[in-house]
Order: C-alpha cells, then structure tokens, then sequence
C-alpha cells in the first residue's frame, strides 16, 4: 500500500524534527519552535494519509465490486 508507505516516510521526517527539538532543550524558543513544526508537519501527513488510504481502498472496493457484477 503506498499510503502506509509514505506515512513511514513521513514519519521518520517528523522523528528528525523531535530529535532537533531534543537537542534543543536549552534555548527555549528553538524548542517550541521544533515541537510546532512538528505538529504542523505531522497533522499535514496525517491528513494526506487519510485521504490517499481512503482512495486507495475506494478504489479497490469499486473494482471489487465491479468483478463480481460481471461474474454473475
């Protein structure tokens, strides 16, 4: 599945980010900022999944769907 795929990828997009705010702890400003990228980035690809993994298996029900019509 391609979705799950670039949720991975994502994911490890937003780890660098959290490992930056991590290194960060002692400038305060540097840390939010990290941390609100972090939630930014990551409700984005969130939502992006979401919408592809709905696609991804709409589709694959229609076809489904669409087999067994012309099967009877």
């Amino acid at each position: 599945m391609e979705s799950i795929d670039n949720i991975r990828i994502s994911l490890s997009e937003i780890d660098v980010l959290l490992d930056y705010a991590s290194q960060n702890i002692g400038t305060i400003s540097k840390y939010q900022l990290f941390n609100k990228v972090s939630i930014v980035l990551l409700s984005t690809k969130l939502e992006v999944f979401i919408e592809e993994f709905l696609e991804e298996h709409t589709l694959r029900a229609v076809s489904y769907t669409h087999l067994r019509a012309h099967e009877t």
